[in-house]
């Protein structure tokens, strides 16, 4: 998203909400101009959210971290188990250099290091990210994590364990209907101004309209958006591409 669009969905957002999150599907890190970005959102008195998979934080300053739009950062570290032994230990090296930069600036911002768990089981992956993480820290987290939990690390530093769940696709198995935070509270802004419900959504599938076309406020109040609102309140799923979406049956109990 252009500079000129990124002002015009901030202006847009003004009222609506203090907080953005960068993350629809790509790593803000990629971009070299991730500080402008965020100095955008300072401009306009917005904090901003981070997700990243860590693979690019070389490529920037830990000092990124003391931004003062900068409220939280969170790194995948599932995204680590992919890489071959050397480059892991390098994906962890420069994790602790921006964990140790935090911790001797005692920032305000918050890092959150995310692991996933596929079947309620802690596969060999986790088992060495825990060891590192607890020799780094000097730390005694259990090997084996208990489910959407979190363990305090640091200062505004912790490890959140969450339960592995399937992203939305018309091959998944059916999900029965549930609540779900989609325009209840958040919608996603894709790169092409198309506005979607939530952050799963990264193809549009459920496009509620495009910013290039009409107001964030039309687009709210359209009668899509207001049916899946409504219906997300009341456990009624009205889109069939939300049918399939995993991260609902967080909401079946």
């Amino acid at each position: 998203m252009d500079f000129k669009d990124f002002k015009n969905v901030l202006t847009q957002l003004q009222g609506k909400t203090r907080v953005i999150s960068l993350h629809v599907w790509g790593d803000p890190l990629t971009s070299q101009k991730i500080v402008s970005y965020l100095d955008l959102a300072k401009e306009y008195n917005f904090k901003v959210r981070l997700v990243t998979s860590g693979f690019h934080l070389a490529k920037h300053s830990p000092s990124l971290l003391s931004h003062k739009a900068l409220l939280q950062c969170a790194i995948s570290l599932n995204s680590a188990a992919q890489l071959s032994p050397s480059r892991r230990d390098y994906y962890f090296d420069t994790l602790f250099d921006w964990l140790n930069y935090h911790e001797r600036e005692g920032l305000f911002s918050f890092l959150n290091l995310r692991l996933w768990r596929k079947d309620g089981k802690d596969d060999k992956f986790i088992f060495e990210t825990i060891k590192r993480l607890n020799n780094h820290f000097q730390v005694e987290i259990p090997y084996k994590l208990n489910p959407n939990s979190f363990y305090q690390l640091g200062a505004k530093i912790r490890l959140v364990n969450t339960r592995y769940f399937q992203w939305p696709q018309h091959s998944n198995t059916l999900v029965k209907p549930s609540r779900c935070h989609g325009l209840v509270s958040q919608v996603a802004i894709l790169s092409d101004m198309r506005v979607v419900p939530c952050c799963m959504d990264g193809r549009g599938e459920v496009e509620l309209g495009n910013l290039f076309n009409n107001t964030l406020d039309e687009i709210l109040a359209s009668s899509k958006a207001i049916s899946i609102k409504d219906g997300f309140k009341h456990k009624r799923v009205m889109e069939s591409f939300c049918n399939y979406c995993g991260y609902r049956e967080r909401f079946l109990s």
